[in-house]
């Protein structure tokens, strides 16, 4: 333990006792560490020191005694509370965000700082650490055991800590493993098509594109779920569904298209919100099986209940622009106005969430909780607010995807289960942790489905996403655009 002497921070931990459930590790423990001073905890493997050190930060609850800094006691605070108070702690194994790069993992420290002061706290730790600097914009992942500490400790020092805490600061990882990908050349199309095939072909594939777009957004809707809770949420489509009938009512009652489209995107926003902090977190840390289960009855309620309120009958629902197909002179395009609004729109929507998790603080967060909610946690991170708005923003993105899809079908309570497959289709195709993997994801599937019913039978079209999926999972399980390990789903 040491103090950076940012003020007066003397840290006193007296008679504390913790552990984990029924094992009690810590038994009347009494440390204390002044201002200015250097503080060592030294122990045989197992004796306690890294439990000392999660009863300090908040990862593990104390069940007797007081942790005091400056005078406050702090036993019992959550993790984000404690680093806020001024306790930074480097944990064993580093902590390191892979994902990120060097400078926002940086960046992530420096959020607990006033504006005004993070440029020259940054001049500063690169000035410490001149390899970071040198290394700024590359992904933390690809540093070595050596150059991680350093990362996590310039990251901790970031914070502008009054004690620091650093567990095993010697330890060295190895060096880290880099994902290899192989890119392989498109098949050629010369000689397959000539004349009216070419046109075909040509239709088709824009079909397949503004098809895609759908199972892109509602990719797209997942992957933020599973980045931040690992939780795949099969309720996604039925959320969409009653977004859908809100802004019907809202469309019938007022006659403006638009009033409902936004109304559908707030109230996709705030389902999300509420799905998340009054269901999905009662399972949190549960066993996965829980969270699936009450996914899947929060779906069955969800079409019970447009069901009970609209009733089942199916319903028409009006487009934003024309479904007249466009031509080029006289060769007709597959595809409608609406179809272009809804690639355009689809495009926007993943442009300004791109633009919202590279360069906005929130965005960094929502990030650092995906990719390590125990490190984002230690950095002042409020998680619970973060996943809940992880959640929000995949049901206003499942909104837009049920107002984009639903003019092409018809209005039931179980309208986008359909949509919601193939959309779940998508996202494992591209990679349940890769934003970017649902898009190309859902652009894949659509293509693919469209080439199928239309140089096939329709009748074949769910066989062949099915059969998309499958070649995934066999020749690579974990995605075609994800760099994370695979992981049971």
């Amino acid at each position: 333990m040491s103090s950076p002497g940012n003020g007066p921070a003397t840290l006193v931990i007296e008679d504390l006792a913790a552990g984990y459930g029924s094992v009690r590790v810590l038994r009347g423990v009494s440390v204390t560490a002044s201002a200015g001073t250097i503080t060592a905890i030294l122990g045989a493997n197992g004796a306690g020191k890294t439990t000392l050190l999660r009863a300090v930060d908040g990862s593990v609850r104390p069940s007797r005694g007081r942790i005091l800094l400056s005078g406050t006691n702090i036993a019992g605070r959550r993790p984000e509370e404690v680093t806020r108070s001024g306790i930074a702690h480097v944990p064993e194994g580093q902590g390191v965000i892979g994902e990120l790069t060097i400078a926002e993992n940086l960046q992530l420290g420096l959020l607990l700082r006033r504006r005004a002061d993070r440029g020259a706290a940054l001049t500063d730790i690169y000035e410490r650490f001149p390899v970071l600097a040198d290394r700024r914009n590359k992904a933390a992942g690809t540093l070595s055991g050596g150059e991680r500490q350093m990362l996590v400790i310039a990251r901790a020092l970031a914070t502008a800590p009054k004690v620091l805490l650093l567990d095993e600061p010697s330890l060295r990882a190895g060096a880290s493993r880099r994902t290899r990908r192989r890119h392989r050349a498109p098949p050629s199309l010369s000689g397959l098509l000539g004349g009216q095939g070419l046109v075909e072909f040509l239709n088709f594939t824009l079909e397949g594109l503004s098809a895609g777009m759908i199972y892109a957004a509602i990719g797209l809707s997942l992957v933020l779920i599973w980045r931040g809770t690992r939780v795949l949420n099969y309720a996604q489509g039925a959320m969409a569904m009653l977004t859908s009938y809100i802004a019907l009512v809202v469309i019938n009652g007022t006659g403006n298209y638009w009033l409902g489209f936004v109304v559908a995107l707030v109230s996709g926003l705030a389902i999300g919100a509420i799905v998340e902090r009054i269901v999905i977190r009662q399972v949190t840390g549960k066993p996965p099986l829980n969270a699936v289960i009450v996914s899947i009855g929060l779906l069955i309620g969800l079409e019970g209940l447009a069901g009970l309120i609209f009733s089942s009958n199916n319903r028409s629902f009006p487009p934003a622009y024309s479904v007249n197909g466009l031509s080029i002179g006289s060769v007709a395009l597959g595809i409608t106005w609406n179809d272009v609004f809804t690639a355009a729109a689809v495009l926007a929507a993943a442009a300004v969430f791109a633009a919202i998790f590279r360069y906005t603080s929130i965005g960094l967060r929502l990030r650092a909780t995906a990719f390590s909610p125990a490190v984002a946690r230690l950095l002042g991170v409020r998680i619970g607010r973060m996943l809940t708005l992880g959640w929000a923003l995949a049901g206003l993105l499942g909104a837009l995807a049920g107002m984009l899809v639903i003019p092409s079908t018809f209005l039931s309570p179980n309208s986008m289960d359909v949509i919601f497959v193939l959309g779940f289709t998508a996202a494992v195709i591209g990679g349940l942790d890769s934003p970017v993997g649902a898009i190309a994801g859902g652009l894949i599937l659509g293509v693919v489905l469209s080439y199928a019913g239309g140089y096939i039978n329709s009748q074949v079209v769910n066989l062949f996403g099915l059969a998309a999926l499958l070649v995934v999972l066999m020749v690579r399980p974990n995605g075609l655009f994800s760099s994370s390990p695979a992981r049971r789903v």
